[in-house]
């Protein structure tokens, strides 16, 4: 579900045509525009904000970027978890992605909106740019767990920058290779996936791990949970 902000009663207009297009979305504004299709922003938008965050994974702002800059600044958290944002002018010529373009999708959507009001999305990203595939958008498209983003982006930095990676699959699940299969001679760096925990590469790599282990456990009545928790990380440690 879509939050869609707009402060003018031209966006006000265009959030409701969006609306049309995407009616799961709820439409926010200054109090003196609202009507019954409209939440109220009080007191403003700044301070507003921190619910607008806590009640959707993707914002759509139609007015300035300054504006959303300024009014989410303080909000933000860090990127596997703050939400998409998405910035539209008045006219809806142009649908940018600001915020979370990868693991929020804020790519995705700014290009669907353009699709659909006849815009044109603004994508910075380096790799989307470049048409290279970026280490958080393979996990989120098959679903995998980012063991270290810190090791994520530099493995992605390295694609955009022209440095061989390598792609390894030691999981039993079917993947496409996001990356050429290289030697380790080869690679100047390695997105492997897997669900073991010795991981030990000599260039720099980030893990993906999928999730594809399901643990199953019987128990007598009043053990306590923990301990259960416990022998299974215990059992998952020797393995």
């Amino acid at each position: 579900m879509w939050g869609i902000i707009a402060i003018t009663q031209q966006g006000l207009a265009l959030a409701k045509k969006l609306k049309v297009q995407f009616p799961d979305s709820v439409i926010y504004t200054l109090g003196k525009w609202h009507d019954e299709e409209c939440t109220p922003i009080e007191p403003d938008l700044s301070t507003f904000t921190a619910q607008l965050f806590d009640r959707h994974k993707t914002l759509v702002y139609i007015m300035a970027t300054g504006i959303v800059v300024r009014s989410i600044a303080r909000h933000l958290v860090g990127k596997t978890v703050d939400p998409a944002v998405v910035v539209l002018d008045e006219k809806g010529q142009f649908a940018i992605s600001l915020l979370s373009g990868h693991l929020g999708g804020a790519n995705a959507v700014a290009t669907e909106i353009a699709g659909s009001i006849g815009g044109t999305a603004v994508i910075t990203t380096a790799s989307d740019v470049q048409g290279m595939p970026s280490v958080d958008m393979i996990a989120q498209k098959h679903q995998l767990i980012i063991q270290s983003m810190h090791d994520a982006k530099t493995l992605t930095a390295m694609t955009v920058n022209g440095q061989k990676v390598g792609w390894r699959n030691d999981s039993l699940l079917t993947l496409p290779a996001c990356y050429p299969t290289l030697n380790k001679a080869e690679a100047d760096g390695l997105v492997v996936v897997s669900s073991r925990t010795n991981l030990a590469e000599k260039v720099p790599f980030a893990q993906l791990i999928p999730q594809n282990i399901i643990v199953g456990v019987g128990c007598k009545r009043g053990i306590p949970g923990q301990r259960i928790i416990d022998f299974v990380t215990e059992q998952l440690q020797l393995n």
